[in-house]
C-alpha cells in the first residue's frame, strides 16, 4: 500500500457477509449534504480500502440496501492512521486500528529543543569566555582601576547638566491626553 500523506487516513473494509455492502461517507460540517458512495463490497470482491482526508471530521457508515444501515462503530479518522472494519454474517462489525495515528508535532518539538540547547550552549560559552578574559585582566587590576577612575572624572566634568522639567507642565500634558482619549471617546459620532 502507498504511503499516507499528512491529513489522510486509510480505511479498509472486509466483508464476510453474503450480500452487497455499500460504504458511504458524509462530512460532519455539511448537515444537508447527501452521503457520498465510496465503494461497494460484493460477495465476489469482499475487500476494499480507500484513503480519506482527516482535515475535517466525517462519518463513514455501511448500508446493506437502500434503507438498512449496519450498526457499526466507525472510528474517528486521525492523521496517517490505518483502520480495518470487518463485517460478519450476523450483521455485526469489528473495528481494528492497524497503524495508530502519527503525531505531527514531533518534528516541531525536536526543532524547538535543538534551538533551546543551542541558546543554552551559546550563553554558557559567553559566560566561560568572559570569565577566561576577566581572569587575565585581573592580574593588572590596579592599572585598570586607576584608568577607569580618571575616565569617570573626565566624563562627569564634560557632561552638562540637563535643565529640570516643570512638574506642572507634565501634569497638564497628562490630563489633556486623558481628556482627549477617554472623555471624548465616541464624540465624533
Amino acid at each position: 500500500m502507498a504511503h499516507l500523506l499528512v491529513n489522510t487516513a486509510r480505511l479498509s473494509i472486509e466483508s464476510f457477509y453474503g450480500q452487497t455492502i455499500y460504504v458511504f461517507w458524509q462530512s460532519d460540517e455539511c448537515y444537508k449534504c447527501l452521503p457520498l458512495l465510496l465503494f461497494s463490497l460484493s460477495p465476489t470482491d469482499p475487500k476494499n480500502s480507500t484513503v480519506l482526508f482527516t482535515s475535517y471530521s466525517s462519518t463513514t457508515f455501511l448500508r446493506l440496501g437502500q434503507n438498512e444501515t449496519l450498526n457499526c462503530n466507525t472510528p474517528s479518522l486521525q492523521n496517517q492512521a490505518e483502520y480495518l472494519i470487518q463485517v460478519f454474517e450476523n450483521k455485526s462489525c469489528h473495528t481494528t486500528t492497524i497503524t495508530p495515528a502519527k503525531n505531527e508535532y514531533h518534528p516541531l518539538v525536536a526543532v524547538l529543543l535543538a534551538q533551546l540547547i543551542i541558546v543554552y550552549l551559546m550563553r554558557r560559552g559567553v559566560i566561560i569566555w568572559e570569565n577566561y578574559f576577566a581572569g587575565d585582566t585581573m592580574a593588572s587590576g590596579e592599572g585598570i582601576r586607576s584608568t577607569n577612575e580618571n575616565a569617570l572624572d573626565r566624563l562627569q566634568e564634560t557632561t552638562p547638566q540637563a535643565p529640570r522639567r516643570l512638574r506642572s507642565l507634565d501634569t497638564f500634558r497628562g490630563l489633556s491626553l486623558f481628556l482627549m482619549v477617554f472623555v471624548n471617546y465616541g464624540g465624533g459620532m
